[in-house]
């Protein structure tokens, strides 16, 4: 996109765009045109319960397209450029016309099939997982990190590194309710509550504390508190597991110390 394109995009949105990235292989890409004539270039459909994402192809390159049903696309794009160029691991956003923000697609696998499969060494996800962490909690307003807010972890795809997807959800708040919501899926998801599954919690709650620039008076007990807070979210939309996650809220109720508080060696 040259120049004179880029002002009429700014031009026709009225200044809804934040910001205008493009990436040097897409100068020529019209978004505009793009967004119009989107259902013409869809290559497949991404899993997304508040949008619609697809992966699109246009003049050989796949794009990654996310049209907003609320009204968080200008929020989303603002702090995706502020992440890309603060060097947090995420898709490169490249422009946003209406309710659409188009982006870099990552052609990895998500953490979520990753962390749930047979692959031997997942200390090596949960290692990068917690570098994604501390790197945006870094990120600081009034004594408070910066937090990904949707602890989803579909929605983390893994490369070479963890790199973070869906940040309309974030705010500034207190950084291991990211941790105890991360770690909340970890257990709640299929196969659930699993020995190898407590494992990993407990060695990336260990990596993180080890390496996180916040600093905590008491650790163990805001993550006891969010990991239950995690698990009661996620229980409220599942029915077929309800029973089986409260019971396990019960038992880390009771015995949190001893479930959670284990260094790896």
């Amino acid at each position: 996109m040259g120049q004179g394109s880029l002002y009429i995009l700014k031009k026709i949105l009225k200044n809804r765009v934040t910001e205008v990235s493009i990436k040097d292989d897409l100068v020529n890409t019209d978004f505009i045109y793009l967004e119009k004539y989107l259902d013409n270039y869809i290559l497949r459909t991404f899993y997304s319960k508040k949008n619609s994402v697809y992966l699109i192809e246009y003049k050989d390159q796949k794009i990654v397209a996310k049209v907003f049903r609320t009204a968080r696309q200008r929020f989303e794009f603002s702090l995706l450029n502020f992440l890309y160029d603060h060097d947090i691991t995420i898709p490169k956003p490249y422009a946003m016309v209406n309710k659409t923000i188009f982006m870099e697609y990552l052609p990895g696998e998500t953490f979520m099939d990753l962390i749930n499969s047979n692959t031997l060494d997942k200390e090596k996800y949960i290692e990068r997982l917690s570098e994604f962490f501390c790197s945006i909690h870094k990120l600081k307003k009034d004594n408070m990190s910066l937090l990904k807010g949707d602890f989803c972890i579909r929605n983390f795809i893994y490369l070479d590194k963890v790199y973070g997807l869906d940040f309309e959800e974030s705010t500034y708040g207190n950084p291991l309710k990211d941790i105890g919501g991360a770690i909340a899926q970890i257990l709640d998801s299929s196969p659930s509550f699993t020995e190898e599954k407590f494992y990993l919690s407990n060695y990336f709650i260990q990596l993180y504390l080890e390496n996180s620039s916040s600093v905590f008076e008491d650790p163990m007990t805001d993550l006891k508190y969010f990991i239950i807070e995690g698990l009661s979210f996620d229980a409220s939309f599942r029915p077929s597991q309800k029973e089986e996650i409260n019971s396990w809220i019960q038992k880390i109720k009771e015995n949190f110390d001893q479930i959670f508080d284990k260094k790896i060696q």
